[in-house]
């Protein structure tokens, strides 16, 4: 459920989940921050929103292990 709140429903468009899934793996540095039209990527404050839950979703897993 954190992974759906906190990367996948961030953003509250349609496509919420790919833009989010999308965020999260750029914010890593895995991917760039490209996205094909008519879609948008995350706007700033949205983005700063998942970079800063993914970084919480890692402490935890590393907790977990």
């Amino acid at each position: 459920m954190k992974v759906s709140t906190g990367i996948y429903s961030v953003d509250k468009s349609s496509v919420s989940f790919l833009k989010g899934l999308k965020a999260a793996l750029f914010t890593e540095g895995l991917i760039t921050d490209y996205i094909c039209e008519p879609l948008q990527k995350v706007n700033g404050t949205d983005l700063e929103t998942i970079k800063k839950n993914v970084a919480e979703l890692k402490q935890q897993i590393i907790q977990v292990l």
